[in-house]
Protein backbone atom coordinates (compact mmCIF):
# COMPACT_ATOMS: atom_id res chain seq x y z
CA UNK A 1 0.00 0.00 0.00
CA UNK A 2 1.63 3.08 -1.07
CA UNK A 3 1.38 6.31 1.17
CA UNK A 4 -0.29 8.02 -0.59
CA UNK A 5 -3.24 5.53 -0.17
CA UNK A 6 -2.87 5.32 3.79
CA UNK A 7 -2.61 8.55 3.97
CA UNK A 8 -6.18 8.78 2.35
CA UNK A 9 -7.73 5.92 4.66
CA UNK A 10 -6.43 7.97 7.52
CA UNK A 11 -8.33 10.74 6.19
CA UNK A 12 -11.66 9.06 5.66
CA UNK A 13 -11.55 7.15 8.67
CA UNK A 14 -11.09 10.53 10.83
CA UNK A 15 -13.61 12.44 7.92
CA UNK A 16 -16.38 9.29 9.54
CA UNK A 17 -15.66 9.68 12.98
CA UNK A 18 -15.72 13.28 13.42
CA UNK A 19 -19.20 12.89 11.22
CA UNK A 20 -19.88 10.29 14.03
CA UNK A 21 -19.14 12.85 17.02
CA UNK A 22 -20.71 16.19 15.23
CA UNK A 23 -23.90 14.84 14.37
CA UNK A 24 -26.66 12.29 16.26
CA UNK A 25 -27.52 8.66 15.25
CA UNK A 26 -29.88 9.63 12.76
CA UNK A 27 -27.70 11.73 10.67
CA UNK A 28 -24.61 9.83 10.96
CA UNK A 29 -26.25 6.30 10.12
CA UNK A 30 -27.81 8.02 7.18
CA UNK A 31 -24.38 9.15 5.87
CA UNK A 32 -23.16 5.64 6.23
CA UNK A 33 -25.33 4.83 4.26
CA UNK A 34 -24.97 7.69 1.73
CA UNK A 35 -21.30 6.06 2.15
CA UNK A 36 -21.96 2.91 1.37
CA UNK A 37 -23.15 3.95 -1.67
CA UNK A 38 -27.06 2.27 -0.36
CA UNK A 39 -28.49 5.28 -0.94
CA UNK A 40 -28.51 8.74 -2.62
CA UNK A 41 -27.70 12.19 -0.56
CA UNK A 42 -31.16 13.59 -0.65
CA UNK A 43 -31.89 17.05 0.74
CA UNK A 44 -35.31 16.59 2.19
CA UNK A 45 -33.99 13.37 3.76
CA UNK A 46 -30.79 15.47 5.38
CA UNK A 47 -33.32 17.78 6.95
CA UNK A 48 -35.73 15.32 8.25
CA UNK A 49 -32.76 13.12 9.63
CA UNK A 50 -31.71 16.82 11.53
CA UNK A 51 -35.13 17.04 12.74
CA UNK A 52 -34.99 13.27 13.92
CA UNK A 53 -31.50 14.02 16.00
CA UNK A 54 -33.01 16.53 17.50
CA UNK A 55 -36.04 14.81 19.11
CA UNK A 56 -33.50 12.12 20.12
CA UNK A 57 -31.88 14.20 21.81
CA UNK A 58 -34.80 15.71 23.84
CA UNK A 59 -36.10 12.43 24.62
CA UNK A 60 -33.56 12.36 27.23
CA UNK A 61 -35.93 14.88 29.38
CA UNK A 62 -38.67 12.50 28.74
CA UNK A 63 -40.56 12.05 32.00
CA UNK A 64 -41.40 8.62 32.89
CA UNK A 65 -44.57 6.78 32.30
CA UNK A 66 -45.72 5.70 36.04
CA UNK A 67 -45.87 1.66 36.26
CA UNK A 68 -49.30 1.84 38.70
CA UNK A 69 -50.91 -1.23 39.42
CA UNK A 70 -54.44 -0.05 39.56
CA UNK A 71 -57.27 -2.76 38.97
CA UNK A 72 -58.43 -1.91 35.62
CA UNK A 73 -61.71 -2.51 36.54
CA UNK A 74 -61.55 0.05 39.03
CA UNK A 75 -59.82 2.32 36.89
CA UNK A 76 -62.47 1.99 34.52
CA UNK A 77 -64.84 3.42 37.18
CA UNK A 78 -63.23 6.24 37.81
CA UNK A 79 -62.29 7.44 34.36
CA UNK A 80 -65.82 7.24 33.43
CA UNK A 81 -66.10 10.54 35.18
CA UNK A 82 -64.09 13.50 33.84
CA UNK A 83 -63.56 15.23 36.94
CA UNK A 84 -62.16 11.84 38.31
CA UNK A 85 -59.97 11.34 35.24
CA UNK A 86 -58.58 14.46 35.90
CA UNK A 87 -57.57 13.75 39.67
CA UNK A 88 -56.39 10.28 38.40
CA UNK A 89 -53.75 12.01 36.37
CA UNK A 90 -53.10 14.73 38.77
CA UNK A 91 -52.87 11.77 40.85
CA UNK A 92 -50.28 10.51 38.52
CA UNK A 93 -48.18 13.32 38.19
CA UNK A 94 -47.69 13.98 41.76
CA UNK A 95 -46.60 9.92 42.07
CA UNK A 96 -43.64 10.84 39.72
CA UNK A 97 -42.63 13.68 41.35
CA UNK A 98 -42.29 11.91 44.39
CA UNK A 99 -40.48 8.93 42.42
CA UNK A 100 -38.99 9.92 39.77
CA UNK A 101 -37.73 13.86 41.03
CA UNK A 102 -39.82 14.57 37.83
CA UNK A 103 -39.05 18.52 38.40
CA UNK A 104 -35.54 17.72 36.61
CA UNK A 105 -37.46 16.42 33.27
CA UNK A 106 -38.34 19.33 31.03
CA UNK A 107 -41.94 19.47 29.02
CA UNK A 108 -42.14 16.35 27.19
CA UNK A 109 -40.85 16.74 23.42
CA UNK A 110 -43.51 17.53 20.55
CA UNK A 111 -44.17 14.62 17.75
CA UNK A 112 -43.48 14.67 14.45
CA UNK A 113 -45.58 14.27 12.06
CA UNK A 114 -43.91 13.84 8.55
CA UNK A 115 -46.06 13.74 5.67
CA UNK A 116 -45.20 13.48 1.65
CA UNK A 117 -45.38 11.70 -1.60
CA UNK A 118 -44.67 7.69 -1.94
CA UNK A 119 -40.80 6.69 -1.78
CA UNK A 120 -39.54 10.18 -1.00
CA UNK A 121 -37.90 8.22 2.09
CA UNK A 122 -40.42 9.09 5.05
CA UNK A 123 -40.78 5.31 6.65
CA UNK A 124 -36.80 4.81 5.75
CA UNK A 125 -36.10 7.91 8.02
CA UNK A 126 -38.46 7.00 10.68
CA UNK A 127 -36.68 3.42 10.89
CA UNK A 128 -33.46 5.47 10.99
CA UNK A 129 -34.76 7.11 14.16
CA UNK A 130 -36.72 3.80 15.85
CA UNK A 131 -33.34 1.53 15.56
CA UNK A 132 -31.61 4.83 17.57
CA UNK A 133 -33.55 4.48 20.46
CA UNK A 134 -32.35 1.98 22.95
CA UNK A 135 -34.84 0.00 25.22
CA UNK A 136 -34.29 -0.01 29.01
CA UNK A 137 -33.08 -3.66 30.49
CA UNK A 138 -35.45 -3.62 33.63
CA UNK A 139 -32.94 -2.48 35.80
CA UNK A 140 -32.31 0.75 34.40
CA UNK A 141 -36.46 1.09 34.82
CA UNK A 142 -36.24 2.17 37.82
CA UNK A 143 -33.07 4.37 37.41
CA UNK A 144 -32.98 7.69 36.42
CA UNK A 145 -29.96 8.02 35.31
CA UNK A 146 -30.98 5.81 32.41
CA UNK A 147 -32.53 8.41 30.51
CA UNK A 148 -29.16 10.29 29.90
CA UNK A 149 -29.47 7.53 27.29
CA UNK A 150 -33.10 8.31 25.92
CA UNK A 151 -33.58 4.79 27.10
CA UNK A 152 -37.28 4.16 26.48
CA UNK A 153 -39.86 1.83 25.83
CA UNK A 154 -40.89 1.69 21.83
CA UNK A 155 -43.52 0.39 19.23
CA UNK A 156 -43.36 0.86 15.58
CA UNK A 157 -46.44 -0.02 13.88
CA UNK A 158 -48.39 0.39 10.57
CA UNK A 159 -51.03 2.86 11.80
CA UNK A 160 -53.70 0.82 10.34
CA UNK A 161 -52.62 -2.60 12.34
CA UNK A 162 -52.33 -0.32 15.29
CA UNK A 163 -55.70 1.44 15.10
CA UNK A 164 -57.20 -2.82 14.95
CA UNK A 165 -55.29 -3.34 18.40
CA UNK A 166 -57.03 -0.53 19.83
CA UNK A 167 -60.32 -1.49 18.26
CA UNK A 168 -59.91 -5.49 19.83
CA UNK A 169 -58.95 -3.70 22.97
CA UNK A 170 -62.37 -1.50 23.01
CA UNK A 171 -64.09 -5.04 22.25
CA UNK A 172 -62.51 -6.83 24.91
CA UNK A 173 -62.94 -4.36 27.69
CA UNK A 174 -66.58 -3.37 26.43
CA UNK A 175 -67.53 -7.44 26.72
CA UNK A 176 -66.84 -6.88 30.30
CA UNK A 177 -67.75 -3.52 30.77
CA UNK A 178 -70.98 -2.69 28.71
CA UNK A 179 -71.49 1.09 29.99
CA UNK A 180 -67.71 2.04 30.82
CA UNK A 181 -65.38 4.10 28.84
CA UNK A 182 -62.60 2.20 27.72
CA UNK A 183 -59.96 5.21 25.98
CA UNK A 184 -58.90 5.78 28.86
CA UNK A 185 -57.67 2.41 30.10
CA UNK A 186 -56.67 1.87 26.81
CA UNK A 187 -54.56 4.82 26.57
CA UNK A 188 -53.34 3.92 29.72
CA UNK A 189 -51.93 0.37 28.77
CA UNK A 190 -50.77 1.75 25.44
CA UNK A 191 -48.73 4.05 27.44
CA UNK A 192 -47.22 1.82 29.52
CA UNK A 193 -46.39 -0.73 26.76
CA UNK A 194 -44.47 1.97 24.94
CA UNK A 195 -43.63 5.31 24.87
CA UNK A 196 -42.63 6.23 21.44
CA UNK A 197 -44.83 4.84 18.98
CA UNK A 198 -43.88 5.22 15.49
CA UNK A 199 -46.73 5.25 13.04
CA UNK A 200 -45.89 4.22 9.49
CA UNK A 201 -48.57 4.99 6.70
CA UNK A 202 -50.96 7.40 8.68
CA UNK A 203 -54.34 7.47 6.80
CA UNK A 204 -57.90 8.34 8.67
CA UNK A 205 -60.66 6.28 6.20
CA UNK A 206 -63.01 4.71 8.83
CA UNK A 207 -65.37 6.38 10.92
CA UNK A 208 -65.17 4.62 14.20
CA UNK A 209 -61.11 5.92 13.89
CA UNK A 210 -62.33 9.43 13.22
CA UNK A 211 -63.96 9.71 16.66
CA UNK A 212 -61.85 8.00 18.91
CA UNK A 213 -58.43 9.63 17.51
CA UNK A 214 -58.54 12.71 19.72
CA UNK A 215 -59.55 11.52 22.82
CA UNK A 216 -56.64 8.90 22.20
CA UNK A 217 -54.20 11.07 21.19
CA UNK A 218 -54.64 13.84 23.97
CA UNK A 219 -54.52 11.45 26.74
CA UNK A 220 -51.46 9.77 25.12
CA UNK A 221 -49.56 13.01 25.41
CA UNK A 222 -51.39 13.17 28.87
CA UNK A 223 -49.48 10.20 29.79
CA UNK A 224 -46.00 11.72 28.32
CA UNK A 225 -46.16 9.37 24.73
CA UNK A 226 -44.19 10.50 21.99
CA UNK A 227 -45.56 10.29 18.65
CA UNK A 228 -43.65 9.94 15.02
CA UNK A 229 -45.52 9.52 12.19
CA UNK A 230 -45.38 9.30 8.65
CA UNK A 231 -48.28 9.95 6.10
CA UNK A 232 -48.63 10.13 2.48
CA UNK A 233 -51.18 12.83 3.66
CA UNK A 234 -50.93 16.10 5.11
CA UNK A 235 -53.06 16.89 8.36
CA UNK A 236 -55.67 19.19 6.88
CA UNK A 237 -56.24 16.16 3.71
CA UNK A 238 -57.09 13.57 6.66
CA UNK A 239 -60.16 11.97 6.45
CA UNK A 240 -60.96 14.22 3.35
CA UNK A 241 -64.50 12.98 2.44
CA UNK A 242 -65.18 10.96 5.06
CA UNK A 243 -68.76 10.70 7.06
CA UNK A 244 -69.49 13.93 9.88
CA UNK A 245 -66.01 15.28 8.48
CA UNK A 246 -66.91 18.25 10.83
CA UNK A 247 -66.10 16.02 13.93
CA UNK A 248 -63.19 14.93 12.84
CA UNK A 249 -61.75 18.89 12.59
CA UNK A 250 -60.73 19.21 16.00
CA UNK A 251 -58.19 16.05 15.97
CA UNK A 252 -56.61 18.12 13.04
CA UNK A 253 -56.22 21.44 14.67
CA UNK A 254 -54.76 18.95 17.74
CA UNK A 255 -52.29 17.49 15.18
CA UNK A 256 -51.18 20.84 14.18
CA UNK A 257 -51.15 22.33 17.65
CA UNK A 258 -49.17 19.69 19.54
CA UNK A 259 -46.95 18.13 16.70
CA UNK A 260 -44.31 19.29 14.46
CA UNK A 261 -45.43 19.01 11.03
CA UNK A 262 -42.44 18.17 8.14
CA UNK A 263 -43.26 18.24 4.79
CA UNK A 264 -41.58 16.51 2.35
CA UNK A 265 -44.09 17.43 -0.51
CA UNK A 266 -41.65 19.12 -2.94
CA UNK A 267 -39.69 15.94 -3.07
CA UNK A 268 -40.63 14.23 -6.52
CA UNK A 269 -38.39 11.02 -6.43
CA UNK A 270 -40.13 7.41 -6.07
CA UNK A 271 -36.90 6.04 -4.63
CA UNK A 272 -38.67 2.79 -4.40
CA UNK A 273 -38.63 2.30 -8.25
CA UNK A 274 -34.71 2.10 -7.84
CA UNK A 275 -34.64 -1.05 -5.72
CA UNK A 276 -34.64 -3.35 -8.46
CA UNK A 277 -32.17 -3.14 -11.90
CA UNK A 278 -34.95 -3.77 -14.39
CA UNK A 279 -37.53 -1.40 -12.99
CA UNK A 280 -39.79 -3.58 -12.39
CA UNK A 281 -40.89 -3.58 -8.86
CA UNK A 282 -44.15 -2.28 -9.36
CA UNK A 283 -47.55 -2.83 -11.69
CA UNK A 284 -50.41 -1.09 -11.69
CA UNK A 285 -53.51 -0.79 -13.71
CA UNK A 286 -55.37 2.65 -14.85
CA UNK A 287 -57.89 1.19 -16.30
CA UNK A 288 -60.27 3.31 -14.25
CA UNK A 289 -58.55 6.87 -15.45
CA UNK A 290 -58.29 5.93 -19.22
CA UNK A 291 -60.68 3.19 -19.59
CA UNK A 292 -58.33 1.00 -21.47
CA UNK A 293 -58.28 -2.29 -20.34
CA UNK A 294 -54.62 -2.96 -21.81
CA UNK A 295 -52.83 -1.60 -19.04
CA UNK A 296 -54.78 -3.85 -16.95
CA UNK A 297 -54.18 -7.00 -18.87
CA UNK A 298 -50.56 -6.38 -18.66
CA UNK A 299 -50.64 -5.96 -15.21
CA UNK A 300 -51.60 -9.57 -14.96
CA UNK A 301 -50.18 -11.01 -17.75
CA UNK A 302 -46.73 -9.83 -15.22
CA UNK A 303 -48.19 -11.60 -12.29
CA UNK A 304 -49.33 -14.65 -14.02
CA UNK A 305 -45.20 -14.38 -15.15
CA UNK A 306 -44.11 -13.78 -11.81
CA UNK A 307 -46.20 -16.66 -9.97
CA UNK A 308 -46.30 -19.03 -13.03
CA UNK A 309 -48.06 -22.26 -12.25
CA UNK A 310 -48.42 -22.02 -8.91
CA UNK A 311 -51.56 -23.74 -7.41
CA UNK A 312 -54.75 -21.32 -6.20
CA UNK A 313 -54.67 -21.11 -2.07
CA UNK A 314 -55.50 -24.13 -0.41
CA UNK A 315 -57.00 -24.08 3.10
CA UNK A 316 -53.35 -24.08 4.83
CA UNK A 317 -52.94 -20.95 2.95
CA UNK A 318 -54.97 -18.91 4.99
CA UNK A 319 -53.95 -15.78 7.44
CA UNK A 320 -55.73 -15.78 10.62
CA UNK A 321 -56.78 -11.83 11.37
CA UNK A 322 -58.45 -10.36 14.46
CA UNK A 323 -62.10 -10.68 15.37
CA UNK A 324 -62.36 -14.08 14.12
CA UNK A 325 -61.91 -13.43 10.38
CA UNK A 326 -59.05 -15.08 8.11
CA UNK A 327 -57.94 -13.68 4.42
CA UNK A 328 -57.42 -16.58 1.77
CA UNK A 329 -54.01 -16.66 -0.21
CA UNK A 330 -54.59 -16.99 -3.54
CA UNK A 331 -51.79 -18.10 -5.02
CA UNK A 332 -48.63 -18.19 -3.06
CA UNK A 333 -44.65 -18.96 -3.92
CA UNK A 334 -41.35 -18.42 -2.22
CA UNK A 335 -40.83 -15.15 -2.85
CA UNK A 336 -44.60 -13.56 -2.41
CA UNK A 337 -48.17 -13.77 -2.14
CA UNK A 338 -50.99 -12.76 -4.27
CA UNK A 339 -54.07 -11.70 -2.68
CA UNK A 340 -57.68 -10.87 -4.10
Amino acid sequence: MTKKMMMKMMIEKHRVARRSFSTGPVVAAYELKVDAGEVRRDNAQVALAAKLDALHESLVSLPPVPLLTDDPTESSRKSSSPLLLARSMASAQSFLRKKFHLWSFGPPPRGIYIHGPVGVGKSFLMDLFYASVNVPDDDSRCNNSSHKHAKITKRRVHFHEFMLDVHHRIFVYKKKHPRGDAIPIIAKQLAQEAQLLCFDEFQVTDVADAMILKRLFLLLLDWNVVVVATSNRSPDALYKGGINRSLFMPFIDMLKHTFDIFSMEGSTKDYRLETRADGQSYFWSNKDVHGDNNSNNNTQAKLEEIFGGTASGTEAEVIQVRFGRTVQVARLNDRCAWFD
